[in-house]
């Protein structure tokens, strides 16, 4: 049979946990709880309790039909933050930490076909204070993005689907052009409970699915448990993805039984090659000036993405009029529906996982390193992807949040995660061979890898920020950063107290200023006035703003 996928989004019923007696009391198996609100699935729960970090239950019911008896039944959640339990029918199916990345779980035995379903989850995000834990999870030891600085956000905040398959079926399809060999390299991950034999094919297409452009078929045998097969399939007559002109292909995967098809999954992807040579970049092999942004993830009404696929489009395309040609996607990855846009409107990203500033931890390179690969093998056949980053500014001796209270990150030296930036780095590479990383951002002295390498390469790497008004010396060293062969003698970096400084430097090493800018005057009454009621104002929000106002004019 072919995939058949069902979306669970809509209205569920919540019941927010302040005390976290709903796990000792068994709340995820009492089938008569009286949930007494409702919550709209996917959106982040501050929408209807701003103030609110800690735990929280979720329910729905679903069925399903008896078309599907014996099949393999998934459910994918495509992101929960933070800590994610999962029951059906009261068995508890799986759990998950991680905010940002999906998951699933096998519940074939779980459901039934002759009635409702009842799906439970139950949630956990730690409150954002440094001496505050839920059953061993602390906020500053989990990976929060910059949630600390901002505005933190919870629950299920991104789609869930069933998938219905037959015992073997695709689980993965990842896409590796290479423009010079005018071919694509496929690797398909598959999962079987049984032996299989049969057949894989590929098909390359335009965009819309209809138009062939190329097709490869291949007889396979799959012994039970995880298999793996990679093709290449020559693909000539292509057009270049680039940001002026974004063209992308479908690709589409089948297994198939006596042509009979077994599973199916399609991916988008693009032509692009995008490298490193003599201290610039190259996209296509014609050297391009990287004109970024900085991209925090902070959205007006739901805190935490972007409502539609067109108000994505809408961002990129006003961004790109400004003329940008590049987001930095900033410590923790973005959403599917963004990218989708990016790849679209012809956007590059620098994306960047939810691990910049966490601190020690006995769970911290198990974290880590499931941040990463996740991030990866969710985004890694998206064209507008061009360079991974691992760390922002690890190296810093530790701020207060932008409320003035507790500090949110230390200095950690040689310990935490930046002992881990090499096994970080080859975890990507692993993941993915074809695109350029970079370990720390703002770190000064980073390392970066070129694609297909696991070598690291030294190069500068700052972030500088000023007040305002810019000052003529200010203005001058923005002008000049990484130009002037004296440039690392006649300034040392300090945008944050940093573990080192150079007073000296290569001019002959790459350069990246990754982050720079100038404090504005924040006019917080002019921006409410453009939202009718301002819903989704909370007070942490305008303390922040006060703060920083207050800050400016001191």
């Amino acid at each position: 049979m072919k995939r058949y996928t069902q979306s669970l989004n809509g209205t569920w019923e919540i019941l927010f946990d302040p005390e976290n007696k709903g796990a000792i009391e068994n709340w995820a198996i009492n089938e008569t709880m009286k949930y007494n609100r409702t919550i709209i699935i996917p959106s982040t729960w501050n929408l209807l309790e701003p103030e609110f970090d800690g735990t929280a239950f979720y329910r729905t019911r679903f069925t399903i039909t008896p078309e599907f008896r014996g099949k393999k039944i998934r459910i994918r959640f495509h992101a929960v933050n933070y800590y994610a339990e999962v029951w059906i029918n009261g068995k508890k199916a799986g759990i998950h930490e991680g905010g940002y990345t999906p998951f699933e779980f096998d519940i074939s035995r779980y459901v039934t076909y002759d009635q409702d379903n009842i799906l439970v989850v139950r949630v956990i995000d730690p409150p954002n204070v440094t001496d505050k834990e839920i059953e061993g999870i602390r906020f500053m030891e989990i990976p929060s993005g910059k949630e600390g600085w901002y505005v933190n956000f919870s629950g299920i905040w991104q789609d869930v689907e069933l998938i219905a398959t037959e015992k073997t079926y695709i689980e993965d399809i990842t896409v590796f052009p290479d423009i010079k060999k005018g071919m694509v390299s496929v690797c398909m991950r598959v999962q079987s409970e049984d032996d299989f034999h049969g057949a894989v094919e590929f098909k390359i297409s335009l965009k819309d699915g209809q138009t062939e452009l190329a097709r490869q078929m291949r007889p396979v045998i799959f012994d039970r448990g995880t298999n793996s097969i990679t093709l290449e399939i020559p693909f000539g007559d292509y057009k270049l993805w680039s940001v002026e002109e974004p063209v992308l292909y479908l690709l589409s995967a089948r297994l198939l039984v006596k042509n009979t098809t077994v599973d199916d999954v399609a991916t988008p992807f693009g032509m692009r090659s995008f490298e490193m040579k003599n201290n610039s970049f190259y996209l296509n092999g014609e050297k391009i000036v990287l004109r970024g942004l900085l991209h925090q993830q902070q959205y007006p009404k739901n805190l935490a993405y972007p409502e539609t696929k067109e108000e994505a489009r809408r961002i990129v395309r006003l961004l790109k009029e400004g003329g940008w040609n590049l987001l930095r996607i900033h410590i923790r990855p973005t959403t599917p529906v963004f990218l989708d846009a990016c790849d679209e409107e012809g956007m590059l990203i620098f994306e960047e996982p939810a691990i910049g500033w966490i601190v020690e931890s006995d769970r911290l390179r198990d974290r880590a390193l499931t941040e990463v690969r996740e991030m990866v093998r969710r985004d890694r056949n998206h064209p507008s992807v061009v360079i991974w980053g691992i760390l922002n500014e690890s190296g810093v001796r530790g701020a207060p949040d932008i409320l003035g209270r507790t500090k949110m990150y230390w200095n950690q030296g040689e310990l935490g995660v930046q002992k881990l930036k090499p096994e970080l780095a080859r975890a990507i590479r692993a993941e993915d061979p074809s695109r350029f990383i970079t370990d720390d951002s703002g770190a000064v002295t980073c390392n970066y890898y070129l694609p297909g390498s696991y070598e690291p390469v030294s190069y500068y790497d700052n972030h500088l920020y000023m007040s305002y008004p810019l000052s003529h010396a200010g203005f001058e060293v923005f002008r000049n950063l990484g130009r002037k062969e004296d440039f690392f003698k006649s300034f040392q970096f300090e945008s944050f107290p940093l573990n080192h400084r150079i007073t000296g430097g290569n001019p002959g090493k790459l350069f990246i200023q990754s982050e720079f800018g100038c404090g504005g005057i924040p006019v917080w009454p002019e921006v409410l006035s453009h939202y009718d009621d301002n819903s989704g104002v909370t007070y942490r929000d305008e303390a922040v703003y006060r703060r920083i106002d207050s800050l400016l004019r001191e």
